[in-house]
């Protein structure tokens, strides 16, 4: 993307994105930010190149949303189990 060309305007409708001429984006705060998403990753990936072919697996099947729960919940589960080892040896 040609960081230029990108501009961002907080109008009473939403925060308006605006990527050239060809592409606008509203997004309200209730928002679709999926779609927001999509046109950000298709402003950045070559139809049928590397980056999109990668974006295609980490959509399929929610892999990366499942990837960023796990990661979370594993952490979070960590910081259970340190706070409850601290509290044993105080």
């Amino acid at each position: 993307i040609d960081q230029g060309r990108i501009m961002a305007e907080d109008t009473p409708a939403g925060l308006k994105l605006s990527f050239g001429a060809d592409t606008v984006v509203t997004v309200t705060a209730d928002g679709d930010l999926d779609a927001l998403a999509r046109v950000l990753a298709d402003r950045v990936a070559s139809k049928g190149g590397s980056t999109r072919r990668g974006l295609d697996v980490l959509d399929r099947d929610d892999a990366l949303v499942r990837l960023l729960t796990d990661t979370i919940d594993a952490a979070r589960r960590r910081n259970g189990e340190m706070a409850a080892e601290a509290r044993a040896s105080a």
